[in-house]
């Protein structure tokens, strides 16, 4: 990375390089959840509003990391996702112009929604079972300077016959955009798993465990307003998941004590995101970028198994407001930056009496029954407040991207909300990314 720092000052290099990455989204203080920015541009905008193709045509986008399902799920994690600050995972594709019309395709982007939604329920979903090998599709035209359209079209499907594991998912994401105002509607097709043969106490009868996709899609759009931008989205959701294996809800695998659940849940989320956010030109090199939203989410959970038969609702809302700079400090080098605090917020968790496991830890404040370990009752988000840095070096048409300060202290990566920040040449950047405009 020094060497990199030190060639890329001699380099003979363009101003007009384009950034555009997770590690930018991130650096400016942005949730990889939404796919990409909901008031600045953004290439991951592409998987949010596949119009914004138009704005990152000719070009390659490399995002470095491991090769995909590497990452083993976790137990009762309502954000579990292949992809992760510590271990990104990697994908890339190209995006081509040919008169009006633009084009591309594009491997390994995992949705974070679709792994969301297969991991609520504690599905016993290892890496056989989550998204993998996704391809996607694009196609889009500009019928005028005030009217963009574009099309993605997803696909996903893996199976491991030792392990009776199959999962299969598909997509299709309608976008528009004009100069002030854009929309979309993302449509799941597609979205299904199941396991068998994992049980270890029992191999003799594994049981299986299933999650179908019943319907799920996301409705959004933006409006500049001139001082912000207004946008928004409601999405929703809805799955049911049967778990027939003995351990499949377990902590560990030969907790059978207190946390098993067996028979068939239903899943219904509703998600909406308000907000404004705004770019300010401060000068010709510096951009100071500014968001406040407002975000709400209710789940409702049924489980209609042996085991256990109750509903549980998991809400919980919150009023982020974010504050971030960009500044091209050389022509060759551009930082970035954000802090991010919830103004407030509230989780708010409810279970039927049966759903409450009498063998748990900490009986009856925790329901690893159906849900996880997701705590009754009301309470705020703890320590929202998170700040985080980038940086872009520039070779001409080519940048590289990533996010700085994640080192741990003891030379190895963090993620973005628990690293000590300590930059260090020695492990300078994380989630590196490669753009090159042609």
């Amino acid at each position: 990375m020094k060497k990199i720092i030190a060639l890329s000052a001699l380099a003979v290099l363009a101003s007009s390089t384009a950034e555009a990455s997770k590690a930018r989204l991130l650096a400016l203080g942005e949730n990889l959840e939404t796919a990409g920015s909901l008031y600045f541009s953004d290439n991951r905008n592409i998987f949010q509003n596949a119009a914004f193709i138009h704005e990152y045509k000719d070009a390659v986008y490399l995002e470095w990391g491991a090769q995909g399902g590497q990452n083993a799920p976790v137990f009762g994690q309502l954000n579990n996702k292949a992809d992760t600050d510590t271990q990104p995972q990697a994908e890339g594709g190209f995006l081509k112009s040919h008169g009006k019309f633009v084009y591309g395709l594009y491997f390994g982007a995992e949705s974070y929604i679709t792994h969301e939604a297969r991991s609520y329920l504690r599905l016993r979903n290892s890496t056989k079972t989550h998204q993998d090998n996704q391809v996607d599709a694009f196609f889009g035209a500009a019928e005028s300077d005030d009217f963009k359209w574009g099309v993605n079209v997803t696909y996903s499907k893996t199976k491991e016959d030792a392990d009776k594991a199959e999962q299969q998912s598909a997509s299709v994401r309608l976008g528009v955009m004009g100069k002030k105002w854009e929309g979309y509607a993302n449509v799941a097709v597609l979205n299904k798993s199941e396991i068998g043969a994992i049980n270890p106490l029992n191999p003799t009868n594994p049981g299986k465990d299933e999650f179908e996709g019943k319907r799920g899609w996301e409705l959004g759009g933006s409006y500049d307003l001139g001082f912000a931008k207004a946008f928004g989205y409601w999405r929703h959701g809805v799955w049911e998941q049967d778990t027939d294996s003995l351990t499949a809800t377990g902590a560990t695998p030969d907790d059978v004590t207190g946390a098993v659940y067996r028979g068939k849940t239903e899943f219904d989320t509703n998600r909406i995101r308000l907000g404004l956010g705004r770019e300010a030109q401060l000068n010709e090199r510096t951009t100071l970028f500014s968001k406040v939203e407002y975000v709400m989410t209710n789940r409702e959970v049924k489980a209609k198994g042996g085991s256990a038969r109750g509903k549980a609702n998991i809400d919980d809302y919150y009023v982020p407001l974010t504050i971030g700079l960009e500044h091209d400090a050389t022509s060759w080098l551009t930082l970035r930056g954000s802090v991010t605090q919830y103004l407030v917020s509230q989780q708010d968790n409810s279970y039927s009496s049966a759903l409450l496991a009498s063998n748990s830890p900490n009986p009856p404040h925790i329901s690893p029954m159906v849900t996880g370990n997701y705590p009754k009752g009301k309470r705020s988000f703890a320590n929202s407040t998170n700040v985080n840095a980038g940086l872009t070096l520039k070779f001409g048409d080519l940048s590289i991207d990533g996010v700085i300060g994640t080192s741990t202290g003891a030379g190895a990566i963090g993620d973005t909300k628990s690293e000590k920040g300590v930059l260090s040449l020695d492990n300078l950047a994380s989630r590196v990314a490669m753009t090159y405009r042609f």
